[in-house]
């Protein structure tokens, strides 16, 4: 029997043993387009990055992959797809050559063609406007059609979509639960979790707006969570994150302040007294009556209120009480950076251009028992992973007072943390490599081009 054409522009750390297992039980050849950097890294977000080796399961960039690829442009995908040395053409939506020109020489060929695709919410920009119908056309024409979860089956059937099978997001179960050792040779120390900290919440992610990092850091501010009780590490954002709001307006540089509450609506956070002596806390800048010093702080509302009515909250472009920002981190550091915390965060919101289509690091820490928080606009979320109540929160997207509940509720309530995070370790075993190609074997075998059996 003839191997599976295989076309995709990303063959990243955590989809290595999904595509290996696919390659054991199918005989499927991978076509690798978007340059060797986007394959066999692990990327938090930040780009491409040398991992360090280590005996655990880091590897260098220029390994091997445990599977059968050749690296290609994206011209050259359509003679491969045409060439009739495949019984089947899977292609993901990534691609603006490789996507229509597999599907184009896989008809011309004659050959059954898969589509694999993550979308459940089309990006609203003028180009993707342009490619709606002819990817609607691929929805409908496509002999199968492979999705990420539930979520994507539903918006690809309500397209036209036939023939659709689930093939569940999944990362490296083994790796992510296994029982940590002694920190691996090479790998720098994780930095410490601020001091006494009782609860530590940790985001792993892009720094980017659909990653809800405005939304995350407000909500923070209105729990009034801070050190040295609990603790936010956001892993992956670079040591000065970029703040950007829920409206997308990126946060300036500039101190800490005072605001009066009666100069403010909504303001975030407890009302610490205003000292004695007058003088404002190490990092903070005074301001009374409205008025403002030094003159590095802007638009500050005038206003009457007493000072014993002031709070304070960080200003724009600053990191607030009891959050550290890292860079990356490769993946062992990552799984003790799990297991040290209490509560992952994922606040993902939708943008014109985004919306989050799973998001493999809820799968990570369920893997370590760690109950999740995230909102109903993450993919672990519409594809029934996350459940509210069950093995974690779910709260609406953009939302911060929803959000500031769920990081309150949880830092409260450390037998509701175990009974979430025990829940979360069971349900995580469903969401496995081998459960992933079983997705695209079900495709397959629907064609009548499967090799047949299950595991």
């Amino acid at each position: 029997m003839k191997p599976v054409l295989f076309v995709t522009g990303h063959a990243p750390f955590d989809r290595e043993g999904a595509f290996a297992r696919l390659h054991e039980r199918e005989d499927v050849e991978f076509a690798l387009f978007g340059g060797r950097s986007q394959h066999g890294v692990y990327d938090l977000g930040a780009g491409p990055t040398d991992i360090p080796a280590s005996p655990a399961r880091d590897r260098p960039r220029d390994r091997s992959l445990p599977f059968p690829h050749r690296h290609v442009s994206q011209r050259e995908v359509a003679a491969l797809a045409a060439s009739g040395r495949h019984r089947a053409v899977v292609v993901s939506t990534g691609g603006r050559i490789a996507l229509p020109g597999a599907w184009a020489a896989a008809r011309r060929a004659g050959i059954p063609l898969i589509l694999w695709t993550s979308l459940w919410a089309h990006p609203r920009t003028l180009a993707h406007a342009l490619s709606y119908p002819a990817l609607l056309r691929l929805y409908r024409s496509a002999d199968a059609v492979v999705t990420y979860g539930p979520h994507v089956s539903a918006y690809v059937r309500a397209r036209g979509a036939r023939n659709v099978h689930v093939a569940p997001q999944s990362v490296d179960n083994e790796f992510w639960s296994h029982p940590l050792a002694v920190p691996d040779v090479g790998l720098p120390p994780a930095p410490p979790w601020p001091e006494q900290a009782a609860v530590k919440f940790l985001f792993a992610g892009r720094p980017v707006r659909e990653k809800g990092l405005g939304v995350l850091r407000e909500a923070w501010l209105q729990s009034g969570l801070a050190a040295p009780s609990a603790a936010l590490v956001l892993v992956g954002v670079g040591s000065i994150p970029p703040w950007v709001s829920v409206g997308g307006a990126a946060w300036r540089d500039v101190p800490l302040v005072w605001r009066l509450r009666s100069s403010l609506r909504g303001s975030h956070g407890s009302s610490p007294p205003i000292p004695a002596d007058g003088v404002a806390p190490r990092g903070m800048t005074e301001i009374t009556a409205g008025r403002a010093t030094p003159s590095g702080v802007t638009e500050i509302p005038a206003g009457g209120g007493a000072p014993g009515e002031a709070t304070w909250i960080p200003a724009p472009g600053t990191a607030p009480d009891g959050v550290v920002c890292l860079d990356p981190v490769p993946p062992t550091q990552l799984r003790s950076m799990y297991a040290a915390a209490d509560v992952l965060v994922a606040p993902s919101i939708a943008t014109r251009t985004f919306r989050e289509p799973w998001g493999l690091v809820v799968n990570e820490a369920m893997n370590r028992s760690l109950p999740v928080i995230a909102s109903d606009a993450v993919g672990a979320v519409a594809g029934g992973l996350v459940r509210d109540g069950r093995n974690g929160l779910v709260v609406p997207t953009g939302d911060p007072r929803a959000l500031a509940a769920a990081l309150r509720r949880l830092a409260d309530d450390p037998p509701l943390r175990a009974r979430l995070g025990a829940a979360g370790a069971d349900d995580v075993q469903a969401f496995t490599h081998a459960a992933w190609a079983q997705g695209f074997a079900s495709a397959l075998d629907s064609l009548g081009l499967s090799r047949g059996g299950r595991w």
